[in-house]
């Protein structure tokens, strides 16, 4: 079964308007109690820390799917407002932990009640479609991201060259 190339042109147009909304919704800055202010991104990487807990710097961006750059780009802004700490190995000099500081675990709290929220509306949508739509559609989300993780990675291959 085979799309014709205008409703593969619509579904594409569809695909990349939310994946513009999901974008939007990253980089908003969100204001918390005691005026700390970040964005949907610095609270994936702050919740990804409390979600596991002893994580290493060289282990959260596999859990976010992000670089290393993004990682210690992240991690320098949350450091600097306060909202994360540093730990270094007593070990192993290389491997740095990560942490939710006091003011970080406010604020991770604050947002999970943001992130129900936002679960909640697409939970609602989801519902009306049959488990076997879901599991469709859950593989497609599935696929669509391996495959963007390719494409970025041969972009960031040609940036080099």
């Amino acid at each position: 079964m085979y799309m014709k190339r205008e409703d593969i042109n619509a579904f594409m147009d569809e695909f990349y308007s939310i994946s513009c909304k999901m974008n939007q919704i990253r980089i908003t800055p969100i204001t918390f109690q005691g005026n700390i202010t970040t964005n949907s991104a610095g609270l994936f990487f702050m919740d990804a820390i409390a979600s596991h807990k002893g994580i290493k710097m060289s282990e959260i961006g596999e859990v976010l799917g992000i670089t290393k750059g993004a990682v210690s780009q992240m991690a320098a802004k949350l450091e600097k407002k306060h909202l994360i700490r540093k730990i270094k190995s007593k070990t192993n000099a290389k491997d740095i932990y990560l942490e939710l500081t006091p003011q970080g675990e406010q604020v991770n709290l604050e947002q999970c009640v943001l992130r129900k929220k936002m679960y909640e509306g697409i939970s609602e949508i989801i519902s009306d479609y049959s488990e076997h739509d879901t599991e469709i559609i859950r593989v497609f989300l599935n696929q669509a991201g391996l495959y963007l993780e390719q494409y970025r990675k041969e972009l960031a291959r040609l940036h080099e060259e």
